[in-house]
């Protein structure tokens, strides 16, 4: 198995995240000292309501840079859970992560075609029924500190299903025709070990990182000349 990853990229965005919840922080801040300066005689309207507009203010930032800090944050990534996951599939694979903003960050190129690997750190009992998604197992402040300050597990089913049509778009913008011979699958990846999957009649594939290799040996016949045409149409000229 190959792993190539676009640390240029991965690099430059945490940093753009780090500065952000810096600039929340700053305006939190400023709204702090702001507030300091009210009295109870004050009547200017700029003292009065600057320190909620402060908040109000923080949360920009501070969303973009939660979402960057959590996609290229090293504490955050899942490149290596991945790459081990799959540890032992011969060179036909290729392990491509963060290839470019408009593309899914983790992607497999194989003789199977592209797979997309949706990564999700989650513990307890990870449900799918159909289309929804539930987490059971877990206390109310794991869940309530998902959903503010960690990552939701949102719904992956509605996640993977944009993240191949990016996929899609990007090699048909790039192979012109034979895009349409090279298939577009994706995976739903439950990286933590204290993960628990139930899928009842669930409509995208979805596994633990011990299923995941046998789940993605190759079944496929793409020719080895397709699947090199479709590893240079992913991977960013930048990378050597």
């Amino acid at each position: 198995m190959q792993l190539v990853t676009n640390e240029k990229l991965a690099t430059s965005r945490f940093r753009l995240g780090t500065v952000l919840h810096m600039v929340a922080l700053a305006v939190l801040i400023a709204g702090l000292f702001v507030s300091l300066q009210v009295t109870p005689t004050t009547t200017n309207p700029v003292l009065l309501f600057a320190p909620y507009l402060a908040v109000i203010v923080f949360f920009v930032p501070y969303f973009f840079g939660k979402q960057l800090v959590q996609r290229y944050g090293p504490k955050h990534r899942q490149d290596a859970a991945l790459a081990q996951a799959i540890k032992g599939l011969d060179n036909r694979y290729t392990l491509i992560t963060f290839a470019a903003p408009n593309l899914p960050d983790y992607l497999l190129v194989s003789p199977n075609g592209v797979t997309v690997l949706l990564p999700r750190p989650h513990t307890g009992t990870l449900i799918c029924r159909g289309q929804s998604w539930d987490q059971q197992d877990v206390s109310p402040i794991v869940k309530f500190y998902n959903t503010v300050w960690g990552v939701p597990l949102g719904n992956p089913t509605r996640d993977l299903e944009s993240a191949k049509e990016q996929v899609i778009r990007e090699l048909r913008a790039r192979l012109g025709d034979a895009a349409d011979s090279v298939p577009v699958q994706g995976v739903v990846v439950f990286t933590s070990p204290q993960a628990r999957l139930r899928l009842e009649g669930c409509a995208v594939q979805a596994a633990s990182t011990k299923s995941l290799k046998n789940l993605l040996r190759s079944k496929g016949g793409l020719s080895s000349a397709l699947v090199t045409r479709v590893r240079e149409a992913l991977i960013p000229e930048t990378i050597p």
